[in-house]
């Protein structure tokens, strides 16, 4: 059985480099399947200006941006579902 202490304090030990082991129960982990499917995308050409402007920027690909972005969207909603 792990240990339990508050999210603040966890935060607290975190910031200060300490071993958290104690306190993470690692068998309740779980991974998703992150296996990447191709998709057909259609974008409006400003869309795809902009991704191109910023993957420049970046010095990344524009498959790249378009992926980083689709991600975090879909980070913040799945996060806002589930609260």
């Amino acid at each position: 059985m792990t240990k339990r202490i508050t999210s603040e304090e966890f935060d607290t030990r975190f910031d200060a480099g300490e071993d958290l082991d104690d306190y993470l129960d690692y068998d309740a982990v779980t991974v998703e399947d992150a296996t990447p499917r191709d998709v057909l995308l259609s974008l409006p050409e400003w869309a795809i200006t902009t991704a191109d402007q910023e993957a420049k920027r970046r010095n990344i690909t524009r498959r790249a941006i378009l992926n980083t972005w689709i991600t975090d969207k879909a980070d913040e909603v799945r996060m806002h579902a589930t609260a």
